[in-house]
């Protein structure tokens, strides 16, 4: 998701849910994990063709009892050149909704949520959120199926509880595809790496006008990749960040301040205002500080409307007796006229 995504999730849970009467301190101290599996394993070895299940499981870690569920989500990653989401697969818990996100990069997200509109629901300790199906369309190396920005919401929508997961591991060989994308640099050609192994750097793409800072692991350029440390753990792409001007030049500062993507969402739509967040995350906020600004200056505003409520009948007092006055002057200077 994606900052923006988490954002506007809280603040709809903010808005239409109540508090609920567990105890804070009971609240607190709730612990949950998000435990997926693949055919019931968390490492598979798998082959092109394979139908493969993925089962999402949320367990309550602190105690083995019941609670009020109030809302959750996890977006369920996985590689779209690995994996195709298999048509009709998808099996839900009561409640829960499911949505097919296409990133930017090479990757797909199965978004799941619950959100209650009375309450919060009971809930189990060990709860199957869901389940899917995909099918194996690689032909070579390891992915990674992975949890991203999980939660279980506090009733009140103001935080979320401590939570944790895992990753599952699909192997159809040892053999991995690192691509690198040089984002306007001279293109470098994929290279085929040991699974669990250390890559070469390659021969730094030309630019002009720029030089390369370093590679990097996600297209937002915010993991950057160490070649003498990080181990290829599946198929995957690098992503060049540059910098303008010649290395150590003063003039060097980051290249792409504004890529066309959002910084909230990282997804690519229409700006406002030039600025580098997209009309959604910007209404998103907008509506929030407006919902800020009401809830701050809430007293001033109803007591301006009681005033205005509690004076429209002495206006309307006041043009009557005007009226009458008006009427009474208008008769008697038709008297006069008749007198003479």
């Amino acid at each position: 998701m994606n900052i923006k995504k988490l954002f506007a999730f809280l603040l709809a849970v903010a808005l239409v849910l109540p508090v609920c009467g567990i105890s804070a301190s009971a609240e607190e101290e709730m612990e949950f994990r998000y435990e997926l599996t693949i055919d019931g394993k968390e490492l598979l070895e798998v082959d092109n063709g394979d139908m493969l299940t993925v089962t999402l499981y949320l367990y309550r870690t602190d105690e083995n009892e019941i609670y009020s569920m109030h809302a959750m989500q996890d977006e369920i990653r996985y590689d779209r050149d690995f994996f195709e989401l298999v048509e009709d697969s998808v099996a839900l818990y009561d409640g829960v909704q499911s949505t097919d996100i296409e990133l930017v990069d090479n990757h797909k997200e199965l978004y799941m949520n619950f959100l209650s509109f009375a309450g919060g629901e009971l809930w189990g300790p060990k709860v199957r959120v869901g389940s899917f199906q995909l099918r194996v369309i690689g032909t070579s190396g390891v992915s990674r199926i992975t949890n991203e920005d999980f939660l279980v919401s506090l009733p009140d929508g103001s935080g979320s509880y401590r939570c944790v997961a895992n990753d599952v591991v699909a192997i159809l060989s040892t053999d991995c595809v690192v691509k690198f994308e040089t984002n306007g640099g001279a293109p470098i050609d994929p290279i085929t790496a040991i699974y669990g192994e250390l890559i070469t750097r390659p021969a730094d793409p030309v630019r002009e006008g720029k030089h390369l800072e370093g590679w990097y692991r996600d297209i937002h350029l915010t993991e950057k990749w160490d070649f003498e440390n990080d181990r290829v753990d599946g198929n995957m792409t690098l992503y060049a960040k540059w910098l303008d001007g010649e290395p150590g030049s003063d003039s060097a500062e980051p290249d792409g301040a504004w890529d066309g993507l959002c910084l909230i969402c990282g997804k690519e739509r229409e700006s406002l205002f030039g600025m580098p967040i997209c009309w959604l995350c910007m209404s998103v906020i907008l509506l929030a500080v407006l919902i800020i600004l009401f809830f701050i200056f809430r007293e001033q505003i109803m007591e301006k409307i009681k005033k205005n409520r509690n004076s429209e009948p002495q206006d309307l007092l006041q043009e009557e007796d005007q009226q009458e006055e008006d009427q009474q002057e208008e008769d008697s200077e038709d008297n006069q006229e008749a007198e003479r």
